[in-house]
């Protein structure tokens, strides 16, 4: 991301990774946040999110396995 924007982050800011993938370092996966506050906004949505997947029935929780899985349709 500071190669992108041809700075260093500043003290505050920092990086989401869309995908969740932190080695996933492409500029389309990365989002810079102003602040820690506005980075955990998007995990709070994201939770929200998923819930809504949820109650859809396009994800569901696995208790045997314990992990989210997509159900195939």
């Amino acid at each position: 991301m500071e190669k992108h924007l041809g700075r260093f982050l500043k003290k505050n800011e920092c990086i989401h990774h869309i995908d969740g993938d932190k080695a996933n370092n492409k500029i389309d996966n990365l989002l810079l946040c102003k602040n820690v506050a506005e980075h955990t906004k998007i995990h709070i949505e994201m939770e929200k999110f998923m819930f809504q997947l949820i109650k859809k029935g396009v994800v569901y929780y696995d208790k045997t396995e314990r992990e989210f899985k997509i159900r195939e349709s």
